[in-house]
């Protein structure tokens, strides 16, 4: 969970609503107003633009960048760390000391300076609808449309309505 989470006393004051357990480090940039609902956690270095809704639950990984007017509902993560398929595992073993601090001979291994959280882009007025998953690195265009349950490894062209595998374009 992220440390130091901002805590607003006066709402009226940026407008929006924070909700008390939601988790939202200093070094976020909020333009106001925002929505963030019970137990949304946001993870340092990311933004997130005026008048965009975060529902319930639902998880901003770092590196995730947030446009304006987006409606994200319950449950989702944003911005979905990766696991390295090319090492000799997929185990943050070689990449992670801060995990697994006994596998420093490992950890070696990484000479490529491996990124989970590669910067994710999701644009202005894009509907997130509920348990989607982004996976980071990934740039939702404005406008688009993620259906529920939807997993997205790949881009999404703007105003793209994608879900169960299909896309649309309108």
């Amino acid at each position: 969970m992220p440390s130091s989470p901002r805590i607003i006393q006066d709402n009226s004051k940026h407008g929006g609503t924070i909700a008390p357990n939601a988790f939202i480090p200093n070094n976020v940039k909020v333009e106001y107003p925002i929505n963030l609902m019970h137990n949304t956690t946001v993870y340092a270095n990311t933004s997130i633009g005026k008048f965009t809704y975060i529902n319930v639950g639902t998880i901003v990984y770092p590196h995730t960048h947030i446009g304006k007017f987006c409606s994200i509902a319950r449950n989702c993560e944003l911005g979905v760390a990766a696991h390295p398929i090319e090492y000799l595992s997929t185990h943050p073993f070689q990449f992670d000391k801060t995990i697994f601090k006994n596998c420093d001979d490992y950890v070696n291994i990484n000479k490529t300076g491996w990124i989970g959280h590669k910067k994710t882009v999701i644009g202005n007025d894009v509907w997130i609808g509920a348990k989607a998953i982004i996976n980071a690195g990934v740039t939702i265009g404005d406008g688009a449309i993620i259906a529920g349950g939807a997993v997205i490894s790949k881009d999404v062209e703007p105003y793209a309505i994608v879900g169960g595998g299909t896309r649309k374009n309108h």
